[in-house]
Parts: structure tokens; C-alpha cells; sequence
């Protein structure tokens, strides 16, 4: 198809002006249309042997892509799925700058480098918090006396400036 066009293309300085210029515009168009890529795309040819199968046939109704990721969104085992309601819609603080953005989706998933999880994977001595329970991001944001966060999990999900300040302040790293 490139080709065509492309010899068109060199060639027309040459007939810009020429009174035949219709007649070779409506060649190059036919020409368009002989070739099988371009025609494949709008009209399907038969399937002419039983071995091949052509991408149109497999081809189902049109798939909508939003009501599908809402299903398996919805059938997913994903912790704190409840913050997310539409898994098509940007979650709130999407436009937050990154390192915001990074430690409210930690506390999202419950995956932030919490003692717990540093201890499970070897990189610290213990799993306990300063106040002496065991360190999770719920323990983090719910439950520790010295780091709570009164909004709890909902308030960070959304965002609000009361959250942001808290995880400015926060002393501990997500």
C-alpha cells in the first residue's frame, strides 16, 4: 500500500498540472482497492481452506471493555476492594504528585514497608511496632497510638488535606 502511494507521491509534480490528472487519481484509487490488505480490512474474504482461520472468524460481538473490568473487578480477592467502587473511574488524588501519590496507594493495598512485611522478608529484626503491636499498614493508619490517623483508611483513600498533611508528617517510611 506504501508503495503506491509513495510512486504516486514521486510522481506528482509531473501531473499536478496535466489534464489527465482525474483519470490518474481514479486509478490510484482502484489500484487501492486491488490490493488485498485493503480489502481484507472492510469486506472478508471466504475461507478457502479448512486448516486456516482467518482473526475475523474468532472475532465475538464487540466487547465492552469498561463492564468487563468491572466484573473481574468485582470477582477479584483484592484487600480493601471496597474503596474502589468503579474501577473505571481515576481513583481520588490521582493528580497528586508521585511520592503522594505512591504512599496513599501503599496504604491502599496494605503493602507499604511496614515492619511486618520487612520482617517476612528478612530485612528487619522484628515485626512490632513502637507501640508494641505487630506493624501493618492497619495497625499504621487505625490502630497505633502514636501514628493514628483519625480519618482512618476511608479518609486517606480520598484524599482530603487533613490526610495529605498526615502522610507529609507521618515519621515512619511507607
Amino acid at each position: 500500500m506504501a508503495l503506491v502511494y509513495s510512486a504516486a507521491e514521486y510522481c506528482a509534480p509531473a501531473w499536478t498540472r496535466s489534464t489527465h490528472s482525474k483519470k490518474i487519481d481514479t486509478q490510484l484509487n482502484h489500484t487501492m482497492r486491488i490490493i488485498s490488505v485493503y480489502e481484507d480490512i472492510y469486506q472478508h474474504p471466504v475461507k478457502r481452506l479448512k486448516s486456516r482461520n482467518p482473526v475475523w472468524i474468532d472475532i465475538e460481538t464487540e466487547v465492552n471493555t469498561k463492564n468487563q473490568w468491572k466484573s473481574r473487578w468485582k470477582d477479584a480477592k483484592v484487600k480493601n476492594a471496597e474503596l474502589v467502587v468503579d474501577p473505571t473511574q481515576k481513583l481520588p488524588g490521582f493528580d497528586f504528585p508521585r511520592s503522594l501519590w505512591t504512599k496513599i496507594n501503599r496504604i491502599r493495598t496494605a503493602n507499604s514497608s511496614c515492619n511486618h512485611l520487612l520482617h517476612k522478608w528478612g530485612m528487619s529484626e522484628s515485626p512490632l511496632c513502637s507501640c508494641g503491636n505487630i506493624q501493618t499498614t492497619k495497625n499504621i493508619v487505625e490502630t497505633c497510638p502514636l501514628t493514628k490517623y483519625d480519618g482512618g483508611l476511608r479518609g486517606i483513600h480520598e484524599g482530603s488535606a487533613n490526610a495529605i498533611k498526615w502522610l507529609e508528617n507521618l515519621i515512619i517510611r511507607l
